[in-house]
């Protein structure tokens, strides 16, 4: 069986978020959990190599 193989950097955390209003305007009930990530998407052909 291999090893899955995976980009660190691609990794973010997530943040736990209790607020009722931002819940509200997301259709939540309650707290929720929120990521931020910022990437790029680069058209077919344009791969890039697993380091």
């Amino acid at each position: 069986m291999s090893k899955a193989r995976f980009k660190k950097s691609l990794l973010a955390g997530f943040k736990r978020v209790n607020d009722r209003e931002r819940a509200r305007q997301f259709g939540f009930a309650g707290e929720f959990w929120e990521i931020e990530y910022n990437f790029v998407l680069a058209p077919a052909g344009n791969r890039m190599r697993l380091a």
